[in-house]
């Protein structure tokens, strides 16, 4: 009577064993199928600054970007930033006109009109000139760089 006793104790632990592994293979299947139906999201790289990145290709330093001065590379940097802006579409954002850039740079509508002419003009003469916007742009467009608050001021003061 006790080894009968033995015996179904050791076919229970047994059962009991065996649930045990089917249990834990129930688990990582479902752990599987979790992450296949509901994959982990990328981690998400934050965006660089838009100014700060105009100021580090054109190498001007953040407070001249916007001042009254007429020198060629704080104009150079001034300019892409209101061509970059004026001319590059990006989903889920509306491309500002010049009047917009002019509540959001403090310059006149018709020197951001200028201001895209001349780096159009440069572009079509200068190759380094024409590869740093560009960069700029696909940069923006593909979220390495930060759209910036179009409605917030950002020009001189």
């Amino acid at each position: 009577m006790v080894i009968d006793q033995a015996i179904s104790l050791i076919i229970s632990e047994n059962k009991i064993d065996e649930a045990i592994v089917k249990l834990n293979e129930a688990k990582i299947c479902t752990e599987a199928l979790e992450k296949m139906i509901n994959p982990p999201l990328p981690a998400v790289i934050p965006a660089k600054p838009f100014k700060k990145e105009i100021c580090k290709k054109f190498d001007v330093s953040e407070d001249l970007l916007f001042t009254k001065t007429r020198r060629r590379e704080i104009c150079n940097a001034r300019q892409v930033y209101m061509y970059v802006l004026m001319n590059t579409y990006i989903k889920g954002h509306v491309t500002p006109g010049p009047s917009r850039m002019k509540s959001h740079t403090g310059w006149d509508h018709a020197t951001c009109i200028y201001a895209c002419k001349v780096v159009r003009n440069y572009m079509d003469t200068e190759r380094l000139f024409r590869d740093k916007v560009i960069e700029l742009q696909v940069n923006l467009r593909n979220g390495v760089i930060a759209y910036p608050e179009i409605h917030k001021y950002v020009g001189w003061k």
